[in-house]
This record gives C-alpha cells, structure tokens and sequence, in this order.
C-alpha cells in the first residue's frame, strides 16, 4: 500500500470507502481544535476534488445506519501520544481516533 506517512502498523482488508457527495465528517461537540481540523480537511477535498464534505458537529451520525461518514473520536490513549491517530475504515465510514487535534491533523494527511 502507499500511504504516507507509513503506518506503524496496517491491517488490510476488502473492500474500501469512497468519497462522495454525501460524505460527512462528523467532529466531536466542543472541540473547536479538532473542527478546525475537519474543516481545513474540507476544504482540501473541495479544492483538489471539487466533493464538499458536509462538517457537524455532535455524537451521533445523521444516518442511521452511519454510511458514508468521516467520524472523529477523541481517546485517552498514552500509546498514541499527542501525534498518534489509529484509522478504522469500512466501505461505510472511517473512524478516526486521537487524543487532540495534532494526531487528527496527521490523521487527515494519510
């Protein structure tokens, strides 16, 4: 796979997730940091690939079901470290896990 910056670790799977015209990048509520993270990551994809994810905030994804959403989880985690992230991804959505906005903003990068 080429993916950078190289993860420490990567369990591939089938399948993969697509962007689309509904994708959704859903943030935390409260964490202005992170929204500034999703919101710069926005306008990244508008600009090279003219989709214009929709950013929300809150705990819950607007789809029942989750599909086709960018979700962004705050965790305690010593292991990732102020930088780290771990990437979940399904062909429904990705979940993005890190303990503050620089592990996002790498996060966002791969």
């Amino acid at each position: 796979y080429a993916v950078i910056p190289r993860p420490a670790r990567l369990d591939a799977r089938d399948g993969s997730f697509a962007l689309g015209g509904s994708t959704t990048l859903l943030v935390p509520a409260g964490q202005a940091g992170v929204k500034a993270v999703a919101d710069t990551f926005a306008r990244q994809l508008r600009r090279s690939t003219g989709l214009a994810p929709q950013v929300r905030t809150g705990n819950r994804p607007a789809q029942p079901d989750g599909s086709n959403l960018m979700q962004f989880s705050l965790v305690q985690d010593a292991v990732l470290g102020p930088e780290g992230y771990r990437l979940d991804i399904t062909d429904k959505r990705v979940v993005v896990e890190a303990t503050g906005p620089k592990g996002f903003f790498y996060a966002v990068q791969t």
